[in-house]
C-alpha cells in the first residue's frame, strides 16, 4: 500500500498544490498532510512556491512544488544503467581507447572542482579528497617515503568496478590532475575492494 508521504509526493510531482487541494485529493485529515509536507520540505525534494491565487478573500494559501532535478533522487535506475554503460564502452572499444575515456572522465572530475593550480600540494589533495569523500568514499591518507597512500575501503563505485577495473583508472586520473602530481593506481579488486592510490608528494 502506497504511503502518505508518497501520495503526497506524487500529487505535488504533477503540479503545484496547496494543503487544502492536497487534503481534498487524497481525503486525508489536515494534520498528517502538514506533517508529510514539513518531512518533504525537510528532504528537500518540494519546495514552497507562489501563494495560490483564487480571488477569495483573506491571504492567499501557499502552495506546494517540486524542487527540480528531485527525479535523480528518487531513481534507482543510475547504477543499472551505469554499470550497462560501461560493459557496452569496454567491449565496443580497444583497450587503448577505453582506458584513453577513463582518464579523460578523471580529467573531466578534476577540472570541475576549479583548483587553484597555484595552491600548495597539501590544499589540492584536501580538495580532492573531500570530493570523494562527498561520495561516500571515506578516504584515509598516511605517508609513504616520499608519497601519500590515498586509501578507501569503501567504494563509491564499487559495481562498476567489480564490472571492469578500470574505472579505477579514472579516479587515478581525478587524483593526479587535482593535486599536479603522479598517481599509480594500486587498487585491490579482489573479494573486498579496497580503494588504493599512491601519489608523489610535492
Amino acid at each position: 500500500m502506497t504511503s502518505t508521504r508518497d501520495r503526497v509526493l506524487a500529487e505535488i510531482r504533477q503540479g503545484p498544490k496547496t494543503i487544502r487541494a492536497l487534503t481534498e485529493t487524497l481525503a486525508v485529515t489536515r494534520t498528517a498532510i502538514v506533517v508529510q509536507v514539513n518531512q518533504l520540505l525537510a528532504e528537500n525534494l518540494i519546495r514552497k512556491g507562489t501563494p495560490a491565487s483564487d480571488g477569495s478573500v483573506g491571504k492567499p494559501a501557499l502552495r506546494y512544488e517540486a524542487v527540480p532535478g528531485y527525479e535523480d533522487s528518487m531513481s534507482e535506475a543510475y547504477q543499472p544503467f551505469s554499470e550497462l554503460l560501461v560493459s557496452v564502452l569496454s567491449q565496443g572499444l580497444s583497450d587503448d581507447a577505453f582506458d584513453s575515456l577513463m582518464r579523460r572522465l578523471g580529467w573531466e572530475m578534476a577540472d570541475h572542482l576549479s583548483i587553484d593550480e597555484t595552491s600548495d600540494f597539501d590544499d589540492r589533495l584536501s580538495r580532492a579528497r573531500d570530493h570523494v569523500d562527498q561520495l561516500g568514499a571515506a578516504t584515509q591518507a598516511h605517508q609513504d617515503g616520499d608519497h601519500i597512500i590515498i586509501e578507501s575501503h569503501n567504494c563509491p563505485v564499487a559495481s562498476l568496478v567489480r564490472k571492469n577495473g578500470c574505472v579505477c583508472t579514472a579516479v587515478g586520473q581525478f587524483f593526479e590532475t587535482a593535486t599536479g602530481q603522479t598517481v599509480d593506481v594500486q587498487c585491490d579488486r579482489s573479494d573486498r575492494l579496497t580503494c588504493r592510490f599512491r601519489i608523489k608528494a610535492a
